[in-house]
């Protein structure tokens, strides 16, 4: 608002509410401004401020202007560590890949859990089921819609059952056998 009103120049470095609040006080907010006036283009500073107010302004706009940096400085490193990242899961053959595990739910009743990791984008989804031909069913679908590269299908229990009629439908698809076992720490 202090740029289109015409009281600094539109390269000014300064806060906009720090201009306004400096504006309205009724003080030339290049003044006491200390950013380079060859980067905003600002009117010569004046060697002696006015107030303490403009001095405690200033500390306050320097500051502000720190704590910007040092937050975008962070956003920077998280998305080089992000992209890096990405740069080893597109290393990964599969991209995406369907976990399916089967367990016992809380009512006593089988439960399929398919999960579906994207790897490039780090998101995983889940759904479970409690009819394992419902869970087969949706299989086909969930490859399609999530471009699926590997299953990874546990065979202990009932899970044997699933992993051998998602081998006879033939989904062209790599379909990886896995036995659990606990961890040995």
């Amino acid at each position: 608002m202090c740029i289109n009103q015409g009281y600094v120049p539109p390269t000014c470095k300064m806060d906009g509410q720090l201009c306004w609040l400096l504006v309205n006080d009724g003080k030339n907010p290049c003044d006491g401004c200390n950013y380079n006036r060859a980067d905003c283009k600002g009117r010569p500073k004046k060697e002696k401020y006015d107030s303490e107010f403009y001095r405690v302004a200033v500390c306050i706009d320097n500051h502000i202007e720190r704590e910007r940096q040092k937050q975008y400085e962070e956003y920077l490193r998280r998305e080089r560590e992000k992209d890096k990242r990405r740069q080893e899961h597109a290393k990964c053959n599969a991209k995406t890949i369907i976990s399916i595990v089967t367990d016992i739910g809380r009512r006593g009743r089988q439960e399929i859990e398919v999960k579906v990791n994207d790897l490039i984008n780090e998101i995983g989804y889940v759904k479970k089921y409690e009819n394992p031909d419902e869970a087969i069913c949706y299989i086909p679908a969930i490859i399609r819609r999530y471009g699926a590269g590997q299953i990874q299908c546990e065979i202990d229990g009932y899970g044997l059952g699933i992993y051998d009629r998602l081998k006879s439908a033939e989904l062209g698809i790599d379909i990886v056998p896995l036995h659990y076992i606990g961890l040995k720490l």
